[in-house]
Formats: structure tokens, C-alpha cells, sequence
């Protein structure tokens, strides 16, 4: 994917024009403590954030991310086009600005009077630049040391402007109904951080996040999140993407939990209730396809809930020595060679003989 524009401020002039001045605010956001060392202010983030999705759609992906979402997120990217990333990675931290919140060490001269340790100050971006007005990262290093400032994040916990408490949300809810800005765009937005929350293999989240959407919005989405968490720098450079893998590998095993079971629902004389108690036991498995391919799982559900066929022979051969009426033998008969097990109706009429009966036919 080529571009002659090369930096975020020749993009941010793409922008609806109501939305450039707060786009270029943006990239004063401070950045301090664990989360994000790739630089003091977002436009660090920003600047990383635009390198990944570049990178994406000339093929480039960390290797160890899933090949199936791999090529997903490549093909998403080319698909929507360099100026729809431009517009996403400008807007998708908008209102990190008016969600700043300050995490207080116990001394900190800007705790409220009764507040703890690790207390989380809300605070606008009024706020904000009427307390530090310095440009530089040394700044702001001395300005969060002066005043016990562990961290900033980007959530208040009572927002006052009615929107959303997460900074993702915020924005969406924000644009959802401007038609200058991409569905796609806006969706992505909501969703840019959604990989955080996967720390195991979760087939119902995968499947609450994708359902409906075709290739294009999985891939996007998974892009964003993958261009935010390679933009999001540990200590020393390092980049965390095991949120991330476990969300590609809930997304592949809720593909491979589709295929199963539509399989499965096409396969005649199956124990319904047994297929039901072992598709519910797959959907909540944390470890769902982890070491076993689709036509594996298919395999052994199969196995577990196949119905044995028997024939009426096979079945007076196994009662030959119980006195049955005539009447319930023929029941016996009609379940065991449909279904290939007793009926609750039938097992009702066996009365003293259930027991018996059940033992003979277990040795057919």
C-alpha cells in the first residue's frame, strides 16, 4: 500500500474539518507508566499505530499471529484503502483527552482528602493543560514525579458528558451517526481494544464480536487491535501480544465450532441430548481446538452420541429369557431399531423389568 503522505499532520487535513483541531490535540495526550514507554504524548502512538497498518498492507504481519487472521487483516487493509486508515488511526483515541484519569501514589499532593493509595483522579482536558503546560517528555516525567502521578489511563468511572466511561465507546457513540465517517471506522473504534479482554480461548466472545460480520469489518477490527498493541510499547520496547493470539484463537475456534456443529445437525441418529451436553461442554472450553482439528472434534462428538442401529432379531434374541408382553416388547423393538435406545415412555411401561431388560440389551 503506497501513499505520498508520510506524516500524520498531511492526514489529519483529511479529516472532516470540525474534527482536525481535535485530532491534532490528540497528539499532545501524555503518555506515563507501564503501558505506553513508546513515547511521552499519543502522537508516539499514533505515528506507530499508522506504521503497523502500513506495514499490514504490504503483507508484513509478526509471525506469530495465526496465518487465517493474518490474511484477514492484510486483505482488510488493502480492501478499505490507505485514506480509511488515516481516518481510524486519527479518530480511534480521540477522547483519550477527555478521559484522562491520573492513578495517585499515597502522597500525592493532588489526592482528594480521604483518598487511598492507587486513587484514580478524573480529570479534562481543560483540566489537564491548565496543570502541565510542558512540551517536552523530561517534562512531563518531572511534572508525574512532583505530584505522585503512577500512571495516566484513559477511562473515568463517572463520566459527566454523557457519553461512555471507555475512551473506545466514547468516540463511537460520539460518531455513530455522521455518514463522513466509515461504519467500519466507527465499529473498529468501538471494538480497538477488545483484544485486551481475551486470556484464554473464549468461543462465545468470538462469536458476540463477529456475528454478522463479513470478512472485511473481522479483519479490520482485527487489525485495529493488532495496530494498537504493536503502537503499545512495554519497558525497554517490548510489544505484549498474547491478548491478542488468545483472540485469534477464539476467533478460529468459533469458525471451527460453526462447522462442527452445522455438521453435526446434518447427521441422522444422533442422541440429541447427548449432542446438546457436548456442544455446550465445547462452547465453554477454554481450550476449544487447541490441540484438535475440526474433524477431530467432529470424530469424537460423533462417537459419543451416535445412535446404534439393531435389528428386531437382535433384539428378541437379547429378551428371549424376560417375560414381556407383547405389547411392550413391540415398544422395546420400534425404539431399538429407531432411535437405538429406550424411549422414557417405554422405560415407564417396563415397570419391574427395567432393569433386567436395560442389562440384556446392553450386551447386544
Amino acid at each position: 500500500m503506497s501513499t505520498s503522505l508520510h506524516s500524520l499532520q498531511s492526514a489529519i487535513s483529511l479529516l472532516p474539518k470540525d474534527l482536525q483541531q481535535g485530532a491534532q490535540e490528540s497528539r499532545r495526550v501524555p503518555q506515563f507508566g507501564p503501558y505506553h514507554c513508546e513515547g511521552p504524548f499519543m502522537d508516539s502512538h499514533l505515528h506507530l499505530a499508522l506504521e503497523t497498518l502500513e506495514a499490514l498492507g504490504r503483507g508484513e504481519v509478526d509471525s506469530k499471529v495465526p496465518a487465517t487472521v493474518a490474511t484477514l487483516m492484510v486483505e482488510a487493509v488493502r480492501r478499505i484503502g490507505i485514506e480509511t486508515c488515516w481516518q481510524y488511526i486519527l479518530l480511534h483515541d480521540f477522547d483519550k483527552a477527555n478521559r484522562l484519569s491520573l492513578k495517585l501514589s499515597s502522597d500525592s499532593p493532588l489526592r482528594t482528602e480521604g483518598g487511598k493509595k492507587g486513587e484514580m483522579l478524573q480529570v479534562s482536558w481543560s483540566q489537564w493543560t491548565a496543570m502541565f503546560n510542558g512540551e517536552t517528555g523530561e517534562e512531563l516525567d518531572d511534572f508525574c514525579q512532583e505530584n505522585g502521578i503512577v500512571q495516566i489511563s484513559y477511562y473515568h468511572q463517572s463520566p459527566t458528558d454523557g457519553f461512555p466511561g471507555k475512551h473506545g465507546a466514547c468516540t463511537a457513540t460520539r460518531f455513530e451517526s455522521r455518514e463522513d465517517i466509515s461504519p467500519l471506522v466507527i465499529r473498529a473504534i468501538r471494538d480497538h481494544e477488545l483484544s485486551k479482554t481475551f486470556e484464554w480461548v473464549d468461543i462465545g466472545k468470538a462469536h458476540q464480536m463477529f456475528e454478522g460480520c463479513d470478512n472485511v469489518a473481522v479483519g479490520f477490527v482485527f487489525a485495529a487491535n493488532y495496530a494498537d498493541l504493536m503502537a503499545s510499547h512495554r519497558e525497554g520496547g517490548a510489544v505484549d501480544l498474547s491478548t491478542f493470539i488468545y483472540m485469534c484463537k477464539s476467533y478460529q475456534a468459533c469458525v471451527s465450532f460453526k462447522d462442527v456443529a452445522s455438521r453435526l445437525a446434518a447427521t441422522n441418529s444422533l442422541d440429541q441430548h447427548v449432542l446438546s451436553k457436548e456442544l455446550d461442554k465445547l462452547r465453554k472450553s477454554d481450550i476449544a481446538f487447541s490441540d484438535e482439528t475440526a474433524d477431530q472434534v467432529y470424530g469424537r462428538i460423533l462417537k459419543v452420541c451416535k445412535l446404534m442401529a439393531f435389528s428386531a432379531d437382535q433384539v428378541r434374541s437379547a429378551l428371549s429369557g424376560i417375560d414381556l408382553a407383547d405389547e411392550v416388547l413391540h415398544q422395546i423393538i420400534e425404539d431399538m431399531t429407531t432411535v437405538g435406545k429406550l424411549s422414557k415412555e417405554t422405560g415407564k411401561n417396563l415397570r419391574a423389568a427395567n432393569r433386567f431388560v436395560r442389562a440384556a440389551l446392553a450386551q447386544i
